[in-house]
């Protein structure tokens, strides 16, 4: 695994706050992304070109004229991965969730990452690293409540979904959507809502899926994200890709 060269990955989330972001947090989330990093990268894990940073001075004017801004979002940038180490779309949906609930941002809405999927190394979806973390999926203290929610996946490369990418999305998506979960190809879209240098979109293929999948928490939607990046990259769609996540209230 190489760490001198990395790319950003971008979260986004959406819903109605009631407080102030500057508001003091319980816990530190910088400090667990860090030792999240070295115990997932090792010592160098969180080094210099691992740049934490969020939108805690209000700046939205990388979103230009996207359309509404997410309510808070944060970046990071990504080292090369492996088998071995998965992305960090779990850390950064726990840390989302912290500031969410101390902002008391209720009525969660959307969450959206874009991912580098060229930073991936994936042999199988049999060895996707974000395995590790699949007691996530009975664990009900992660719950506030179960909800719904649609998926639409945008990736630069043009047919990036064939019929081998759904079956492995089909797997990973498995436990927790119903047994008649089809997917949507189309080759246009929504643009995506991000900053400026993150997500050089539109998308050249979109995927939608057409019928909702159960989640049960902000960590959670994380963990499926790590889970879906991986199945795409172990099917051989190595551009970037957006993740966008609508929850049905």
């Amino acid at each position: 695994m190489s760490s001198d060269c990395s790319e950003p990955m971008f979260i986004g989330v959406w819903g109605a706050q009631t407080g102030l972001l500057n508001t003091p947090l319980p816990v530190d989330p910088f400090g667990f992304l860090v030792d999240y990093s070295q115990a997932t990268w090792g010592p160098d894990g969180s080094g210099a070109h691992r740049a934490w940073s969020t939108n805690d001075a209000g700046d939205w004017t990388g979103f230009g004229d996207s359309g509404i801004p997410p309510t808070f979002w944060f970046q990071v940038g990504v080292p090369s991965s492996s088998d071995a180490y998965p992305l960090p779309c779990y850390p950064l949906a726990v840390m989302s969730d912290i500031f969410r609930r101390t902002a008391n941002a209720t009525a969660l809405t959307r969450v959206d990452f874009s991912v580098p999927l060229h930073q991936l190394e994936i042999s199988s979806t049999a060895a996707l690293p974000s395995r590790k973390l699949d007691w996530l999926s009975g664990s009900d203290a992660l719950a506030e409540s179960t909800a719904k929610a649609s998926i639409e996946i945008q990736s630069g490369m043009e047919n990036a979904f064939c019929d081998d990418v759904l079956t492995a999305l089909k797997e990973v998506l498995a436990d927790c959507s119903d047994s008649d979960l089809q997917f949507h190809r189309s080759t246009s879209g929504e643009p995506a809502v991000v900053s400026d240098g993150i997500w050089q979109g539109p998308g050249r293929s979109f995927l939608t899926t057409s019928a909702s999948v159960s989640i049960g928490s902000l960590p959670r939607i994380g963990w499926r994200t790590g889970l879906i990046a991986e199945a795409l990259a172990s099917r051989g769609v190595k551009d970037p890709v957006y993740i966008s996540w609508r929850l049905e209230h």
